[in-house]
């Protein structure tokens, strides 16, 4: 269910008509030490006039009375059940503007999974797996909540913006000056998608034509221009911090500003990508051989 920038949505399900053996009771009788549930310490009969459903405390223990060859009827109990499956309460926010430049939109959701369920059975719960419908080996189930959050072009803020900043910091970028070009490098690239996401949509609004030209710099050239310069870094020795974070603040700057790049042929993105390939299995022969 949608209203304006909420979305509710809720799963529920159960059964009626069916029953279950409660072996978890019958069993009592194996073990002087075992537990009993509360319904039967509570309704357990004490002497004359107290109850004629159920049985003493002395003789729940008692073969005779439980056991798994001497069935009867006061361990079948219903197994009718409601539950709260799921409900999910979310919150969208859209075109948020950073700035010049737009974000296209956040969602902020609330879950909870298996909240609410409510049964007479005397167990921990009346969905059972045995075919029989016995009730042993069952555990209760839980309850989770859980919080989160959504990021229209998640997915390449992670791989092409959160990724290369920390592999940049594991590679030297780790003091005031490195983390500082990379929280900068990481919003730009924020930006670079928002700002892609808002204006590819009025774009194809008003021509199907296929775009030729990149405005700005891609995302996604970092992942070409960090295996290169890794490839590089035995020729430049100490220098190589240096021009490690020069290319970050380069990037991350050439994200933000307003220029057109021609769209690379096929040719040229097969040159790249091997270009990349080579750099990547350098970098591992130099690692583990």
């Amino acid at each position: 269910m949608n209203w304006k920038n909420l979305d509710f949505e809720l799963t529920t399900y159960g059964q009626t008509g069916g029953q279950i053996y409660n072996r978890k009771r019958a069993l009592r009788y194996a073990q002087s030490n075992y537990n009993f549930d509360k319904a039967q310490y509570e309704n357990r009969w004490t002497g004359p006039g107290s109850t004629n459903s159920h049985p003493s405390a002395a003789a729940l223990v008692k073969g005779w009375n439980v056991s798994d060859q001497r069935v009867n009827s006061y361990f079948v109990e219903s197994a009718d059940f409601f539950r709260i499956q799921n409900i999910t309460l979310g919150y969208s926010l859209r075109n948020i503007k950073m700035g010049n430049y737009t974000l296209p939109g956040i969602r902020f959701s609330l879950t909870a999974d298996r909240p609410f369920t409510t049964f007479k059975a005397n167990s921990f719960t009346p969905e059972l797996s045995d075919a029989e419908g016995w009730d042993t080996e069952v555990y209760p189930l839980t309850s989770t909540y859980s919080f989160g959050i959504q990021i229209d072009s998640l997915c390449d803020i992670v791989c092409f913006g959160v990724g290369p900043a920390i592999i940049c910091y594991c590679m030297g970028m780790n003091g005031i000056v490195g983390v500082l070009i990379l929280m900068f490098y990481v919003l730009a690239g924020l930006i670079r998608l928002a700002w892609f996401n808002v204006t590819e949509e009025c774009r194809q609004d008003e021509t199907t034509e296929n775009r030729k030209c990149y405005q700005g710099l891609p995302i996604t050239s970092m992942s070409i221009a960090l295996p290169i310069l890794v490839v590089l870094r035995p020729f430049l020795h100490c220098d190589f911090r240096i021009a490690l974070h020069a290319m970050v603040l380069l990037v991350g700057l050439l994200f933000v500003m307003d220029f057109k790049l021609k769209k690379p042929g096929n040719k040229t993105l097969s040159a790249l990508v091997g270009v990349v390939a080579v750099a990547v299995v350098w970098t591992l022969r130099r690692r583990f051989m």
